[in-house]
């Protein structure tokens, strides 16, 4: 059975320089099967997501709306503030889900939580981004 490239999109939730995360997810670019494509969704530069501008085009926004489109597979490395969502990330995932019904989620394989929130966890599965830690196997990866 032939091996299809994985569209792999990259969401590291933290923007400090020196992160564990950051480690973690350039660790995991290391080691990752050749037959994935891993491009990492940059999301230390989105202005905060605001209904009011949905009618606006916002060239960060669709920048990060098709990347996630593009992709097969989801990779979130990510910490925990205060017990929640970091708030990039929970930008990008607003961003991603917006506007109302032309959101970018849905169907989409998902792995990979490091830190996980149970917050986190439901967001994703009401945007219908199937989250599955054990996708990947023991360490992240696997034959899917």
């Amino acid at each position: 059975m032939p091996h299809h490239v994985r569209h792999v999109a990259l969401i590291v939730g933290s923007l400090r320089a020196e992160s564990f995360n950051r480690k973690i997810a350039d660790y995991v670019c290391q080691i990752a099967p050749q037959r994935w494509q891993i491009s990492e969704i940059e999301i230390g530069d989105l202005p905060l997501y605001n209904q009011d501008r949905d009618d606006e085009p916002i060239e960060a926004y669709e920048r990060v709306r098709g990347q996630l489109a593009a992709a097969d597979v989801v990779l979130i490395v990510t910490p925990e503030h205060n017990r929640s969502v970091p708030a990039a990330l929970k930008n990008v995932l607003d961003i991603a889900s917006r506007p109302a019904g032309r959101g970018v989620w849905g169907g989409k394989k998902s792995s990979g939580y490091y830190g996980l929130t149970r917050q986190l966890w439901r967001v994703c599965l009401w945007f219908a981004l199937a989250p599955n830690p054990a996708e990947f196997g023991r360490f992240g990866f696997g034959d899917s």
